[in-house]
Parts: structure tokens; C-alpha cells; sequence
């Protein structure tokens, strides 16, 4: 005796998702059903499973989070806006209204599918390092001058600094120190009287 088998596909809605003010939209994939007989509509239901639930993306925090933006909702100023347990200088400010909207540190969007991403976004009001810290390619280190007791002053690379400004004397023997411990972003968390 030989019995059919066929092969069903169910099809199920797209679910919109709001994510940092802004609605994504999961088209989650198709379902395929195996092994239903002609008739069968039991088995169906059975070995379904919830597409939507599998399309959707986690909500859970993920990675650490640099303590120098670390604060509540209540720590941020005017000019500052609040995502992932961390304020941030608005958006709207940063890219003068063509990005409005933050999705996380470094990405501004103006819609879901519209967006910009740069390290110069993942700054407070203010510039965004302490009074005892350096901007180096949008991320805030410990000055250079602290670090070397001010023989080499002058951040070249996140773990170079050198005795001169010049790129091209920070070549020479002895005219700069080059460490692991230089990349090290502040993690003591405190501020200095501006807030930043």
C-alpha cells in the first residue's frame, strides 16, 4: 500500500518591531510542513513552528558599555539623549537634523532603512572626554601626557605617543613609546566639573 505525501507551505504575517523609536519590519521566512498526508491536518498544527518568534531578533543587552557615557535617563543634559544605558549628544545635533534618530552609539538613522554610522557619534555634549583624556579617532583615551609623566605628549596612534607633533620625527628611536596600556579606554567612570 503506498500513501501520499505532500509537501505544504504556510505562509505568516510580516511584525513590525519598534527599536530606539524606530519600526523594523520582520518578514519572518516560510514555514514548511513535511510529512502531512492528504488529510492529515492534525500533523500539520503539530509540526508548525512559530516563524515569528524565530524571525525576531534578541532583546536582550549585549557587550559592555564604556563607563564615560554610563549614567540614568536623569544624567543626560538638554543636548543629550538617552539609548542603551548611555547618554549620547543628540542626533538631531550631531548630523543637523538629516538623522534625527539614534539606534545605537555610533549609528544615527532618519528611517529604518536610512542611516549613518560614525565613531563622531559616540560623544556627550561637550566633545565627550574628561578633562584628563584625549579624542583619538572618536573614542576618548587617557592624555598621553599622563601616561608618559609628559615626556611624549602627542597621541599618534591609539597605542603610540609621541615626543613631537610631527608624524615623521614619531619615526625616529627614542622619539616615541608604543604600548598596549595606552589603548586602554578610562574605565574609573568619573567626570570632571563640565559633565563630560
Amino acid at each position: 500500500k503506498t500513501t501520499a505525501i505532500t509537501t505544504t507551505t504556510v505562509t505568516t504575517t510580516v511584525t513590525t518591531q519598534k527599536k530606539h523609536g524606530l519600526f523594523f519590519k520582520y518578514a519572518p521566512p516560510e514555514t514548511t510542513v513535511i510529512g502531512k498526508k492528504d488529510g492529515d491536518e492534525e500533523a500539520a498544527d503539530a509540526d508548525e513552528v512559530d516563524a515569528d518568534e524565530q524571525a525576531l531578533p534578541p532583546t536582550g543587552k549585549m557587550g559592555k558599555k564604556a563607563t564615560s557615557h554610563t549614567g540614568t535617563k536623569l544624567d543626560c543634559t538638554s543636548a543629550e539623549e538617552f539609548s542603551d544605558g548611555q547618554c549620547y549628544k543628540k542626533c538631531n545635533l550631531l548630523t543637523k537634523g538629516e538623522y534625527p534618530t539614534r539606534l545605537n552609539g555610533v549609528t544615527c538613522c532618519d528611517k529604518p532603512w536610512k542611516c549613518t554610522t560614525a565613531t563622531a557619534y559616540n560623544v556627550r555634549d561637550g566633545g565627550g572626554c574628561k578633562s584628563d583624556e584625549e579624542m583619538y579617532s572618536g573614542s576618548c583615551y587617557t592624555k598621553c601626557s599622563v601616561l608618559t609623566k609628559g615626556s611624549f605628549r602627542y597621541r599618534k596612534t591609539a597605542f603610540t605617543c609621541c615626543r613631537d607633533d610631527s608624524n615623521w620625527s614619531c619615526m625616529f628611536p627614542g622619539h616615541s613609546q608604543t604600548n598596549s596600556k595606552f589603548a586602554d579606554l578610562d574605565t574609573t567612570g568619573a567626570e570632571d566639573e563640565s559633565g563630560c
